[in-house]
């Protein structure tokens, strides 16, 4: 990974990239922004001991992050050499136990590859972590053990012994239990799968399931989207931006309608269930065949008119 070496003195705090975390961060965190600027005027007022008492855990984390690079070879950006800058360029920790963490774990130190995330997503952005195709999606173990109630050591075993077949073995008997599961075993849209995927697998909220995220993710990106359109004056790039603007409106009610399709389907098994409850016991006794020999010949029927 690349990026352009900046003497201290030219990079001043307009020119301070963003860290893609924190561009995230700033968008989506409730609350998030205040905490920024807070965070920005303390760089300004604070000396560097009272930075790093008021920022410990920053701190910290740059620190040991930053010895790791050095002595890994790892190369780490000019901009965040001063814990300042780093600051800056990160913003502050948005939860207690986060740290921070490489989007690409072969890649530098760099702003453009850094965020803030907590041990369970870091976990899954590993190397080693293993994602199981099934039906066109990738699951990792955490994901397969929500969803099937077993636990993460039992699906790793399993794995090891038989993988895909005992990932089918698993899922498909569960697949005709509840509307959660179909919607946590949504596949994402064919022609963005192999992105889509990809941004998943680096999602902060670990609890969150494909379809929450791909609803969350075009909602945000139709809302930035009419946002560019409505500030740009340009008539190419308004051309550019409402053709992206349906696409994202079609992948989004498409979904939508997935959705109320699910829930409709999940209605009538509630109400299929129901009955079963108030009549499973219900017994009709056989009616008994009419003894017909040495009966008398039956009239005929004759209709009662009022």
């Amino acid at each position: 990974m690349s990026h352009v070496e900046e003497t201290p003195q030219e990079l001043t705090q307009e020119r301070l990239p963003r860290s893609v975390g924190l561009a995230d961060l700033l968008e989506r965190e409730s609350g998030y922004a205040a905490r920024y600027d807070q965070l920005v005027q303390d760089v300004d007022e604070l000396s560097p001991g009272e930075l790093k008492t008021a920022y410990s855990s920053e701190y910290w984390s740059w620190a040991n992050r930053k010895h790791w690079a050095t002595a890994n070879g790892v190369q780490w950006a000019v901009s965040m050499i001063e814990f300042g800058r780093f600051l800056l360029v990160n913003g502050p920790i948005p939860h207690k136990s986060w740290t921070l963490d490489r989007i690409d774990p072969k890649g530098d130190y760099a702003p453009e590859n850094l965020r803030w995330a907590s041990k369970a997503t870091q976990s899954q952005n590993r190397t080693t972590s293993v994602a199981i195709p099934f039906r066109g999606a990738r699951y990792s173990i955490n994901e397969i053990a929500q969803l099937t109630g077993k636990s993460y050591d039992a699906i790793r075993m399993g794995i090891r012994r038989n993988a895909e077949a005992y990932i089918a073995n698993l899922l498909v008997p569960a697949e005709d239990e509840t509307a959660r599961f179909e919607e946590a075993m949504w596949p994402f849209p064919e022609e963005y799968r192999d992105n889509l995927e990809w941004l998943y697998s680096r999602r902060d909220n670990e609890q969150q399931n494909r379809f929450r995220f791909f609803i969350d993710l075009t909602r945000r990106d139709l809302g930035r989207t009419e946002r560019e359109l409505a500030w740009s004056g340009n008539s190419t790039i308004r051309e550019s931006l409402e053709a992206d603007i349906a696409e994202i409106r079609r992948l989004h009610n498409e979904a939508a309608a997935y959705y109320n399709e699910l829930i409709e389907r999940d209605r009538w098994r509630t109400i299929e269930a129901r009955h079963q409850r108030l009549y499973s016991k219900v017994q009709i006794p056989p009616r008994p065949e009419p003894d017909w020999e040495g009966a008398e010949e039956p009239l005929p029927y004759q209709p009662y008119y009022v």
